[in-house]
C-alpha cells in the first residue's frame, strides 16, 4: 500500500510541475504582452507629447501673426487717414484762388516754354 502512495503523490507532483510550467509559459507570454502593449503605449505618449508641442508651437506662432496682423492692420488705417488728409490738401489746393491765379500768371511764360522745348 505504500507504493501506491508514493505512486499516487509523484503522479500528483508531476502534474502540479507541468501545470506550473504551463501557467509559467503562459505568465511570460502574458508578461511578453504587456511589455509590448507598454511600448506601444510610451510610443503613442511620445507621439502625442511631439503633437503637442506641434500645436503649442503653431498656436504661439498663429498668435504672434495675428498680433502682427492687427498692427499692420491699424497702421494701414492711419496711412489711409494721412493719403486721405493730403488728397484733401491737394484738391483744397488746386481749388484755391492762389492755385488759380498762378496757373493765370504761368499760362504765358508756359506756352513759350513749350514752344522752345518744341524747337
Amino acid at each position: 500500500m505504500q507504493l501506491w502512495y508514493k505512486y499516487d503523490i509523484g503522479h500528483y507532483l508531476d502534474e502540479l510541475w507541468r501545470r506550473t510550467a504551463d501557467q509559467n509559459r503562459s505568465l511570460d507570454n502574458l508578461s511578453r504582452e504587456n511589455r509590448s502593449l507598454i511600448e506601444q503605449i510610451d510610443n503613442a505618449n511620445k507621439k502625442i507629447d511631439s503633437l503637442n508641442s506641434t500645436l503649442k508651437e503653431t498656436s504661439i506662432k498663429s498668435e504672434n501673426i495675428q498680433n502682427l496682423n492687427d498692427q499692420l492692420q491699424t497702421e494701414n488705417k492711419e496711412l489711409i487717414k494721412i493719403f486721405n488728409a493730403l488728397s484733401e490738401h491737394i484738391y483744397d489746393m488746386k481749388h484755391s484762388l492762389h492755385w488759380k491765379i498762378g496757373d493765370a500768371v504761368l499760362f504765358i511764360p508756359s506756352m513759350i516754354y513749350q514752344k522752345i522745348k518744341r524747337k
